[in-house]
């Protein structure tokens, strides 16, 4: 596995089981689209972890606090 993969993997995993399911809900319905869907999803979804995480400036991640 790959870092990245292994950040996100850990973070999945300090998720409550709510939160799982959402994250689980996403990526499925992502796999679904079509490349040029998936793409105006991923810009969509950059802009609203933006809004949520806020600056990429930050020195922790808020998912897997590392």
């Amino acid at each position: 596995m790959t870092e990245k993969s292994t950040k996100v993997v850990a973070g999945y995993y300090n998720l409550s089981e709510s939160e799982k399911l959402e994250v689980i809900a996403e990526i499925q319905k992502e796999r679904g689209y079509s490349e040029q869907t998936r793409t105006f999803t991923r810009d969509d979804f950059n802009e609203r972890t933006k809004r949520v995480t806020g600056p990429s400036s930050m020195s922790t991640c808020p998912c897997c606090k590392k």
